[in-house]
């Protein structure tokens, strides 16, 4: 029997490391094509760096009669992604409504009739009608964004939203349009949306063979049974990170992304993983560590049977997964639970911590 305990070993070593190979091949991967994606959204930002209204040729600048009401005329360029400055042809500027001030009333940027206030426009050239505007989303106009990006088509370049310009301000609304070409806003592009995804990919196996050869999402040492409260942390942790870059890297935003709802999300699954070892160190005797059954057995089962509490949050954890993941493929913004939701996930880890500490006695 001596003779055959080598033998048994050695494959179970060389399992461990070819895992281990993989673990520092995926974690690789997914840096340098984190770099690349991002490389790609920096040449995609260096590419649209120039001022528009100074590239427009002088039969564009469009000169108009005075006394005549304000209009839109024309626009450049006619495709551009979030962020990108565009140059709109303002008929008659010198006519917009006077504030109390005696100042003109600044323009504000339309998309598809909705108003956004947080572009504003520049006046370039008062001869020439010249206004700039930043087409970049902010958390005023977040609501409007969320509707004209939820109206985005998919093809092979990427993710683009037609969009019809128009000018206004805040006391007239949008002014006459004669335009009739609408704008590509380019909300995806494909170039560094795949790579991305695919950084996401290789993260999710990397961790994938990391918790088959170490203790990352274990009650204990590597070999010992999965954690749930563990697994749930990682879950959030990595969709909540890849949502945050992902909205980054697309719109440019950073400030204002993270919802106090994600906030709470996570830090009720770091609470309920925090609640699992601090009843494995109350309990005296401390429980031996057992052995894993697979993956689905050891989050679900306990004494020997499929076990309600934990099936209670595999369930919600997966079904406000899914949610998270549709808010931010129709809005590009974190979404905001409901509080009954988030009340729901905290009495699910109590329970989970109460069910663990008595099987535990």
């Amino acid at each position: 029997m001596s003779l055959q305990e080598p033998v048994k070993a050695e494959p179970l070593a060389a399992g461990a490391t070819k895992k281990t190979n993989w673990v520092r091949f995926f974690t690789w991967s997914a840096i340098v094509l984190f770099f690349f994606t991002l490389a790609r959204v920096v040449y995609l930002h260096w590419e649209v760096h120039s001022r528009p209204c100074d590239d427009i040729s002088a039969q564009d600048k469009t000169t108009v009669t005075a006394g005549s009401a304000p209009s839109v005329v024309n626009f450049f360029p006619d495709k551009i992604s979030l962020g990108s400055p565009l140059c709109v042809v303002v008929a008659g500027p010198a006519n917009v409504a006077i504030d109390r001030d005696g100042q003109p009333a600044p323009l504000h940027l339309f998309l598809d009739g909705l108003e956004l206030k947080g572009s504003v426009g520049a006046l370039v050239d008062r001869k020439k009608n010249l206004v700039e505007f930043d087409v970049a989303r902010t958390t005023d106009d977040s609501d409007v964004w969320s509707k004209i990006i939820g109206q985005f088509k998919l093809g092979w370049s990427g993710a683009r939203v037609p969009v019809h310009v128009g000018v206004g301000t805040d006391k007239q609304g949008e002014f006459d349009n004669a335009t009739q070409a609408p704008l590509e806003l380019m909300v995806v592009d494909f170039w560094a949306f795949v790579p991305g995804a695919l950084t996401f990919l290789a993260a999710v196996l990397a961790l994938v063979f990391a918790a088959q050869t170490s203790a990352i999402l274990r009650d204990g040492a590597a070999g010992t049974t999965y954690s749930l409260a563990r697994v749930q942390m990682a879950f959030w942790l990595y969709l909540i990170t890849a949502a945050f870059i992902f909205i980054w890297l697309v719109t440019g935003d950073y400030n204002g992304v993270l919802s106090s709802q994600t906030l709470t999300l996570l830090g009720i699954s770091g609470t309920t993983a925090l609640m699992g070892i601090s009843v494995d160190k109350a309990t005296t005797p401390a429980p031996p560590p057992t052995t894993s059954q697979g993956f689905l057995n050891d989050i679900l089962n306990e004494n020997g049977g499929v076990a309600l509490h934990r099936l209670q949050i595999v369930v919600w954890t997966a079904i406000l997964g899914v949610v998270f993941f549709f808010a931010i493929y129709r809005s590009f913004r974190l979404p905001e639970f409901d509080s009954n939701l988030l009340i729901l996930m905290g009495i699910s880890g109590v329970t989970y911590a109460g069910f663990k500490f008595q099987g535990e006695k």
